[in-house]
């Protein structure tokens, strides 16, 4: 069962042990590789990475992912 605070208590624990935000994590090791500009992605009070929601990528950040995928 998918749940707003388990992604969001995931994100926080991602951030204390990394000491990055789940976006700057996300953006070395996957969004970089194939060449996925950097998403815009809203954060928390508290600096963590809301990660149920509030992320951006435009249509050819969408293409380029869905090809990495493939």
């Amino acid at each position: 069962m998918y749940d707003n605070a388990s992604t969001f208590l995931a994100s926080a624990m991602v951030t204390r042990v990394t000491g990055q935000t789940v976006r700057d994590f996300l953006v070395e090791r996957l969004f970089g590789k194939p060449g996925i500009p950097a998403p815009v992605w809203t954060e928390s009070d508290d600096r963590f990475t809301r990660s149920a929601r509030g992320v951006e990528f435009s249509t050819e950040s969408l293409e380029i992912f869905g090809q990495f995928l493939l």
